[in-house]
């Protein structure tokens, strides 16, 4: 499970030993043949910080993405990253009820099960203040919305009372 978890891609083709100190760096050709080896078109991981909150490294000859990494954690340690989440669905837009099997103990959906047309999207978002401010996003928000709102107080009492009103 620590290979699995501590893994991460590098442009290169082949393996070599992870900075992290566990699991390995692996390039485009492993993820294929990966892939390949188990029925699957595309992997998607996790557990490292990307900007965006999700990246696509490698792929292949047909322009077809082989993995995703996905990240969930919006300003991570006060990185400044944004976090992500995938919506599987499909064509008619219908949220995906497939089953799931595992490969080498993680969970992948088998071929048989997944049908041409399941699709996804890709969710980014920010929580937090990427420049370390006091404020967060929200507060500021918060504040500018006040200040609208003061600004035209006497306007929106008179909006509201006719409202009442009628």
């Amino acid at each position: 499970m620590r290979e699995s978890m501590w893994s991460d891609p590098k442009k290169s083709p082949g393996t070599t030993p992870n900075p992290r100190g566990e699991g390995v760096l692996f390039g485009p050709d492993v993820t294929e043949a990966f892939l390949r080896d188990n029925g699957l078109k595309m992997l998607i991981r996790s557990h490292e910080c990307v900007p965006l909150g999700f990246e696509f490294p490698f792929l292949n000859g047909r322009g077809h993405h082989l993995l995703m990494t996905l990240f969930s954690a919006s300003n991570y340690a006060s990185a400044g990253n944004q976090g992500a989440f995938l919506r599987f669905f499909s064509m008619d837009c219908q949220p995906a009820t497939h089953p799931f099997r595992t490969v080498h103990g993680l969970p992948s959906a088998p071929p048989s099960a997944t049908p041409s047309n399941l699709h996804y999207s890709v969710h980014s978002f920010f929580m937090g203040d990427p420049l370390g401010h006091e404020q967060s996003l929200t507060r500021t928000l918060q504040a500018s919305l006040l200040t609208v709102v003061l600004k035209r107080r006497h306007s929106l009492l008179r909006h509201f009372q006719g409202v009442e009103a009628g």
